[in-house]
């Protein structure tokens, strides 16, 4: 645990990734009109 205190940007690194794949698996079950996963938003831009 003393580890993880000493390097906060590690939790925020996988808090972010995990962000990221919830959205990714959330995105491909709604409409693209409401919720567009990430790698689709990436290839067009």
């Amino acid at each position: 645990m003393t580890w993880l205190k000493n390097h906060p940007n590690v939790i925020r690194a996988v808090a972010v990734a995990i962000f990221f794949v919830i959205w990714e698996v959330a995105g491909r079950d709604v409409s693209p009109l409401f919720l567009s996963p990430p790698s689709r938003i990436f290839s067009a831009a």
